[in-house]
């Protein structure tokens, strides 16, 4: 089965502004001569004259950029508490990079897998994934590699565990993870770790 790319895209923030309408370009304004032509007599020569032109901000240029449009963020914890308490967490802001967050959530590895699948075939995709180390039907060293390999998530994966032995830890971070956060979790600590690696570029949002 072919993998599904999974490319988080961001609304165009670049305003072209005339001094009746405001056209959006995500590309350089590049018009033949033949283009000219359809054009009414003035329009184009109008339109060029008055207007502003803004370059788009990339992600990595300003993190604040994924506010313009609400997380999606995927909790997968065989604890229901857990999971309670990362939504909560996620879910209490009122302002900011959190605000109006899509949490969904998956007790193992392989539902989230599903969960995933899911979201892609209906044309959404996780900015972030918080995948717990041990659950019961796949683990979540095995579940970030087939989001990784099997579904083409290009999102942030951030590693939400109590084992911090080195070994656990290696082994993690070979499956695929950006990150690996100790438990317990404080917001401030995943809000962090999120905006580094969004700042990193160690994501496709």
């Amino acid at each position: 089965m072919a993998s599904l790319d999974c490319s988080c895209k961001h609304p165009i923030s670049g305003p072209l502004e005339s001094s009746e309408r405001t056209f959006y370009m995500n590309s350089p304004l590049n018009l033949s001569a033949t283009d000219d032509k359809r054009l009414p007599p003035g329009l184009l020569s109008g339109l060029l004259s008055d207007a502003k032109v803004y370059p788009l901000k990339s992600a990595s240029e300003d993190t604040n950029n994924v506010a313009t449009k609400a997380l999606r963020i995927l909790i997968v914890d065989d604890s229901d508490l857990n999971r309670k308490v990362l939504r909560r967490q996620i879910q209490s802001e009122s302002s900011g990079i959190w605000q109006n967050a899509v949490v969904k959530d998956a007790d193992d590895g392989l539902t989230a897998l599903e969960v995933m699948r899911t979201e892609m075939v209906a044309g959404e995709c996780f900015d972030l994934v918080l995948l717990d180390f041990v659950m019961l039907q796949m683990h979540g060293p095995e579940a970030a590699k087939s989001m990784r390999s099997s579904l083409g998530f290009k999102g942030i994966i951030l590693g939400v565990t109590g084992n911090a032995l080195p070994e656990d830890v290696r082994v993690f971070k070979e499956s695929g993870v950006n990150d690996i956060l100790i438990k317990p979790l404080s917001k401030a600590n995943l809000l962090a770790a999120f905006k580094t690696h969004m700042r990193t570029g160690d994501n496709a949002v």
